[in-house]
């Protein structure tokens, strides 16, 4: 992104699974909702730095845009769902207020 001068238009959001299909609905619609409110109105969407070695090491990384009911939904971890690989998020971190999505991108997965 950097080389081609575009990194301005990429807000990386760090999620505590390691699938990118495992995005939860309120995940995934409220990632789509700040998209489209960046495009129509220019409020560009809070993310996570991504490229800090600090940053990522902190144990409540992944905490401010995972789904809090989903994790505390999710499984014994599985190839289809990896949240309970990670540790809980802190209480006070996970406050994610669920806003109905727009439209809500769907992941296709891969069977084979």
């Amino acid at each position: 992104m950097a080389d081609s001068g575009r990194e301005h238009l990429l807000v990386p959001r760090a999620v505590r699974t390691t699938g990118h299909c495992e995005f939860s609905a309120v995940e995934a619609g409220t990632a789509w909702d700040d998209l489209v409110d960046w495009v129509e109105d220019g409020a560009r969407p809070d993310g996570d730095d991504v490229l800090d070695a600090e940053t990522v090491a902190d144990p409540a990384y992944g905490c401010r845009f995972s789904d809090a009911v989903a994790y505390a939904a999710a499984p014994a971890p599985s190839e289809d769902d990896t949240r309970r690989l990670f540790e809980a998020c802190p209480r006070w971190l996970v406050s994610f207020a669920w806003r109905s999505p727009r439209s809500w991108p769907g992941c296709g997965r891969m069977i084979g």
